[in-house]
């Protein structure tokens, strides 16, 4: 009898040296990675609303640290459903900051390709109507 409990409980310490040290090996996010997941931007989320020969409507939020990819943009007009504070970062590093009120209308000429980011702590939402060739 001394011995079968002997041998359960050298049983049982074995089996939890051998479940904590499972745990201690168990894959967790080291901190490089869990930088690197964070220092991905977010990206701007995009609806097609319309689209046909001659326009596209589109709506975009940009949610805080959402960035656009850098493209070109043609004639559009803009209609700020939800402002707040965005900026233009151009191929060679220049920054322009530019603040949007709800309900504001911009018509905007054909630009270079830039990106825009919402460096604000509010979403943003616009509404586009953008001209085809």
């Amino acid at each position: 009898m001394k011995r079968s409990l002997y041998i359960g409980f050298v049983s049982a310490f074995i089996l939890c040296g051998a479940l904590s040290m499972s745990a201690v090996n168990a894959q967790t996010p080291s901190e490089q990675d869990v930088v690197n997941a964070s220092s991905v931007p977010l990206r701007v989320q995009t609806k097609t609303l319309a689209d046909d020969d001659r326009v596209q409507v589109i709506e975009e939020r940009f949610a805080p640290g959402a960035e656009s990819e850098s493209v070109a943009r043609p004639y559009r007009v803009v209609r700020v459903l939800r402002g707040g504070k965005l900026e233009r970062i151009f191929p060679n590093g220049l920054r322009k900051p530019v603040d949007w009120r709800s309900g504001e209308v911009l018509i905007a000429n054909a630009s270079a390709p830039y990106i825009l980011k919402n460096v604000g702590t509010d979403e943003v939402v616009l509404y586009a109507v953008r001209l085809k060739n």
